[in-house]
């Protein structure tokens, strides 16, 4: 994540930049942290390059502070590249944040494709 990515007006959607990862963690949660009095947060990743767990901690961690706040709390991602929209439905957390896939008009798709993607880690689950 680059350092100097903007955070636009007070109720606009945070814009993060280049890679978010265990290296830019801190960072990260220092421009999440001011978010969590806030009811909807909008994050906006089309420019992110690169993103691994410890963002998706990151992320999980604001929610769980708003939800103390506002208990019908939402963040809601927009521009997911497809790879980072593949991160989240992997690890299930595409059910607890809202994902709008940049350039996604072919719903069935991305549904066929999380189909895929979870009946591969439920195989890779049942191996000895």
């Amino acid at each position: 994540m680059n350092a100097s990515a903007p955070l636009l007006a007070q109720e606009g959607p945070l814009v993060l930049l280049g890679d978010l990862d265990c290296f830019t963690k801190d960072a990260l949660l220092a421009r999440l942290e001011p978010l969590s009095s806030r009811k909807h947060v909008t994050v906006d990743l089309g420019s992110v390059r690169f993103m691994d767990a410890s963002a998706l901690g990151c992320f999980v961690r604001l929610n769980n502070a708003m939800r103390r706040i506002h208990s019908d709390s939402r963040i809601r991602f927009v521009a997911v590249r497809p790879l980072i929209a593949r991160l989240f439905r992997l690890t299930r957390l595409d059910s607890v944040f809202e994902l709008h896939e940049a350039g996604s008009s072919n719903h069935a798709s991305d549904a066929r494709f999380g189909a895929i993607d979870r009946a591969r880690t439920n195989r890779r689950l049942r191996k000895p």
